[in-house]
């Protein structure tokens, strides 16, 4: 009797190699962020990360540019197949001289991104 090794990802796609799965894997666990503001729709900002900090870091200096233009930025969130829109006012606010940004509701966002939609 002859077996065949099969192997799984998490979102249920076959593969035929470990190397596969594994790379395939690690492509969809990376965070895609996804910004624009009311001034210019077409101006929309796409960067892809591989952690959480580096996405959490891009947010934050991208609500800062919004503090800065005075201006409320609309963000997406994507990651494994989940996305979350929130705006920039929904994360920070003013206060004198600076934009302070809620770090418990950054957190919930990344939280709900790591819900995976599975069908």
């Amino acid at each position: 009797m002859k077996t065949k090794t099969m192997y799984v990802a998490d979102d249920g796609t076959p593969f035929n190699t470990e190397k596969e799965c594994i790379l395939y894997e690690k492509s969809m666990n990376k965070y895609v962020v996804l910004c624009d503001d009311k001034e210019s729709y077409l101006l929309t900002v796409r960067e892809t990360f591989n952690d959480e900090p580096s996405a959490k870091r891009f947010i934050s200096n991208r609500l800062h540019d919004c503090y800065e233009r005075g201006i409320t930025g609309n963000f997406k969130l994507v990651h494994l197949n989940s996305t979350v829109e929130f705006k920039s006012t929904e994360l920070a606010h003013f206060v004198p001289a600076h934009y302070n940004i809620d770090g418990d509701k950054l957190n919930e966002v990344f939280q709900k991104a790591k819900i995976r939609n599975i069908l």
